[in-house]
């Protein structure tokens, strides 16, 4: 019962915490994702691929568990979401646990450096090829 009223809690939060910050062209079926510390990587990315005439959305999470309650709402507008994180994918695989009709893009790094800018824009370039 304990466990039940502790999940209905954290449940509970997900109306409170702030919707996630959308930016980029949000008319794009391509969303990039990400969290944390990778902001101003991605967010630079962003603009420089719109800068080449590519345009992508982006939209970034300071909260990840519980997810914001209109996260599903935002991901349903795009057809590719490339969530990009410094570790092994395990927010990719976190969204698609609990959106599953989305079709994800995972775009990690984990030697204990940022991204670099150059990275995230070639992954994205790959996908859009694909």
């Amino acid at each position: 019962r304990m466990s039940e009223l502790r999940q209905r809690k954290i449940e509970k939060l997900a109306s409170i915490f702030p919707e996630p910050k959308l930016e980029g062209d949000k008319k794009s079926d391509i969303l990039l994702v990400g969290w944390g510390s990778t902001y101003g990587h991605l967010t630079t990315a962003v603009e420089e691929l719109a800068d080449e005439g590519i345009g992508i959305a982006h939209l970034h999470f300071n909260y990840i568990y519980p997810l914001p309650s209109k996260t599903g709402e935002l991901l349903r507008k795009y057809s590719k979401i490339i969530v990009a994180e410094l570790n092994l994918g395990q927010f990719q695989k976190y969204l698609k646990m609990n959106h599953p009709k989305n079709e994800y893009y995972s775009c990690t790094k984990i030697q204990g450096l940022p991204f670099t800018v150059g990275e995230i824009k070639d992954f994205i370039k790959k996908i859009i090829k694909e």
